[in-house]
């Protein structure tokens, strides 16, 4: 069995065992169970960057799907130790930590579909588009568990239930509107770099911006939503429930568009590009070719 078998292996193993005792610990209150799943999680994430730097040797324009994946769950579970480690706030690591363990174990069900890219594809402008919207969507999902928790204890305070258990270790309310408000303030210019640099790369490889694609027009109206909630919040001092629920539906919009609109539609982002090389012939892979997608 080689590295790149084993890895992902122990990566499971980890992540679950963290997910376990995470969410008997806070669940429990009990603080060395916490503590263990700190250092499992955190193995974990050594782990990953290992696998992700045995990964970065293969060459870019051949990347398998996974490997996508792999970074996205990654920068989730990363993102949420940093949370820890600086705040103290392990209840955020509820929601993050099995979302990046699914979708982790989503792209090993998916590991052998392959991702050959165009000619063109590989470069600065593409490498831009691919880390700035892994960033914002992994921002993203620290907003998404903010706003979770913000909801649930909401609700508690609102209907004057006592505060018990794990609730009793949730941020004050205030607390997780500023960490909500923080992924948004840096997740959405970053969205926008993203779809920014995306539309290049597009207007590069295929000679057209807009396709109105179904992956296009999922990030459209993701990104309109993206820029309501940055608008309402800096500008008109949008707090607490509201921002929370939009919040809530960006995220899942992103989740879509990558698991569902990606594997799912027919679409020149799908990531099963043997079915649309079946559908579309070698010009889906071609340089500047007129694009077949001429039905969206």
């Amino acid at each position: 069995m080689s590295w790149s078998e084993l890895l992902p292996i122990i990566i499971v193993h980890f992540y679950a065992l963290g997910t376990i005792t995470i969410v008997s610990g806070v669940l429990s209150q009990t603080k060395w169970l916490t503590r263990i799943a700190f250092w499992l999680i955190f193995l974990g994430v050594i782990t990953h960057t290992a696998l992700l730097i045995l990964l970065w040797e293969t060459p870019f324009s051949t990347f398998t799907q996974p490997v996508y994946m792999f970074i996205l769950s990654w920068l989730i579970i990363f993102i949420a130790l940093i949370i820890w480690i600086y705040c103290k706030y392990e209840t955020l690591l509820l929601p993050m930590v099995p979302l990046a363990l699914l979708i982790f174990l989503f792209a090993l069900l998916l590991r052998h579909t392959k991702m050959p890219l165009p000619p063109a594809l590989p470069g600065i402008t593409f490498a831009v588009h691919i880390t700035a919207m892994f960033l914002s969507i992994g921002l993203t999902s620290l907003g998404f568990g903010a706003s979770i928790l913000f909801l649930l204890q909401e609700k508690s305070i609102k209907k004057k239930i006592p505060l018990i258990g794990f609730q009793k270790d949730i941020p004050a309310l205030t607390i997780l509107d500023k960490i909500n408000a923080l992924s948004v303030m840096i997740g959405f210019p970053l969205f926008s770099i993203g779809i920014l640099f995306g539309i290049v790369s597009a207007r590069l490889t295929w000679g057209n911006l807009f396709v109105f694609d179904p992956k296009e027009v999922i990030s459209l109206i993701a990104w309109c939503l993206y820029a309501w909630l940055f608008y309402q919040r800096f500008t008109h001092g949008w707090q607490g429930r509201k921002p929370a629920i939009l919040a809530i539906w960006i995220f899942c919009i992103c989740v879509f568009s990558l698991v569902v609109v990606n594997f799912f539609t027919e679409t020149y982002h799908n990531f099963y590009v043997e079915k649309m090389l079946r559908r579309y012939g070698t010009t889906y892979l071609s340089y500047r070719h007129e694009p077949s997608y001429s039905k969206y």
